[in-house]
């Protein structure tokens, strides 16, 4: 079992946001209204996805709590509710939903997404178990890998971040995140040039990916480009709170019902 993975969390020592697998839920396009029969007819929490991808985490954990009623509590449902509670900074409710998924489907996906939370809520040390834990079933997986990086920097192991971005580097996730956590790391290396170059290419994939912005100010500041530096820390705080509201999730082709993930190569 891998993961299909577009985005991952990469909450380093600058801070960043988090993706979750959610196998088989929600679509690429945008999410279409869906009458309560389309609902029932395809996937008992089509509607909960339709919330989660609209940002209304608490009427999503509503929606896939009611579905269970109905079908009992599944994988797939205690996911979606445990990502909700982790996107409204509820702890322990998401550990208690996030952690049942591992005991219900014990692979690299809902341990992943077990380490998001506990990344996200500020528990790295139990992140770097979860994820050590989901490399074991999916070894070099980029995603896992690049999540690795960024607990150990919120632990200020950097040397341990290094050992796994080398690791990520053949396989090395096109997005933001990735990049933002090899500025993180060019920077603690004293290689300005390339942290510059790294924070630039993670705007290029998102500009609106607010820590990049706090890399490429520090890096035109150490060269002495104090201007830039300003204007790239005015844009980080104009981001404020972009960031969580902006999270992508990692939707599969919508299905009639739920769909196997796969490992991006």
């Amino acid at each position: 079992m891998g993961i299909h993975l577009k985005s991952v969390l990469a909450k380093g020592l600058m801070g960043a946001t988090l993706a979750f697998a959610l196998v088989g839920c929600g679509s690429k396009s945008e999410p279409q209204a869906a009458t309560e029969d389309v609902v029932q007819e395809t996937w008992p929490y089509a509607e909960a996805m339709e919330y989660m991808n609209k940002h209304l985490y608490a009427r999503a954990i509503q929606s896939v709590t009611t579905a269970m009623e109905q079908t009992g509590e599944t994988a797939e449902g205690l996911t979606i509710r445990g990502v909700a509670h982790a996107k409204l900074n509820h702890p322990a409710d998401a550990f208690r939903d996030l952690i049942e998924v591992t005991k219900i489907d014990y692979s690299a996906t809902s341990l992943f997404n077990l380490g998001n939370a506990l990344r996200s809520l500020g528990y790295c040390a139990r992140a770097i178990d979860a994820y050590e834990h989901a490399l074991a079933l999916d070894a070099n997986n980029p995603a896992i890998l690049v999540n690795l990086v960024s607990s150990h920097l919120c632990l200020n192991e950097v040397v341990k971040a290094n050992d796994y971005f080398v690791q990520a580097i053949p396989n090395l996730p096109k997005d933001a995140i990735a990049y933002t956590n090899a500025g993180v790391l060019k920077m603690l290396d004293d290689k300005t040039d390339e942290a510059l170059a790294a924070a630039r290419t993670a705007i290029k994939y998102d500009a609106s990916y607010r820590p990049a912005y706090k890399i490429l100010s520090q890096a035109l500041m150490t060269m002495g480009d104090s201007i830039g530096a300003k204007d790239a820390m005015n844009t980080y705080k104009q981001l404020k709170g972009a960031t969580m509201r902006n999270t992508r999730f990692i939707p599969e082709e919508r299905q009639h019902k739920p769909a196997t993930a796969t490992t991006t190569k």
